[in-house]
C-alpha cells in the first residue's frame, strides 16, 4: 500500500475538529474560531498538495478526491447526523445518503 494514503488519517481528525468547533456555539462564537478554522483550512490544504503531487493518473488523483470528500462528508454531516441529529426526519438522512450516492456516481462517471 502507498504510504501516502495514511494522510488521510489526519485530514479526517482535522475534519472532525474543524466540525467539532463549527456545531459547537461557544467555541463557534469565541475569537478563537477564525485562527483555529483558518488554521485548519491551511493544514489540511498542505496535506491535499502533498497528497496530490504522489499519484500520476487522473484515477488515483479522483479516487484520492472521493475518499478526501467522503471524509468530509463524515465529519461535517454524518458526525453531527448521528450524534446531534435526534431532531431530524427521515428525509434529512435520506438526503445524506444520496448527498454520498451523487458524489460515488460523480467520480465512477468521470473516471478514465
Amino acid at each position: 500500500m502507498n504510504k501516502t494514503w495514511l494522510v488521510v488519517i489526519p485530514v479526517f481528525l482535522l475534519y472532525s475538529v474543524g466540525a467539532y468547533c463549527t456545531y459547537n456555539k461557544s467555541v463557534r462564537e469565541s475569537s478563537a474560531f477564525l485562527p483555529i478554522y483558518l488554521g485548519i483550512a491551511i493544514f489540511v490544504g498542505l496535506l491535499w498538495v502533498f497528497a496530490t503531487r504522489q499519484f500520476n493518473s487522473t484515477a488515483e488523483l479522483l479516487f484520492l478526491s472521493l475518499i478526501w470528500d467522503i471524509l468530509m462528508i463524515l465529519a461535517y454531516y454524518a458526525g453531527p447526523i448521528l450524534f446531534k441529529g435526534e431532531h431530524f426526519g427521515w428525509q434529512a438522512y435520506a438526503a445524506a445518503a444520496m448527498t454520498v450516492s451523487g458524489i460515488f456516481w460523480f467520480k465512477i462517471a468521470t473516471s478514465d
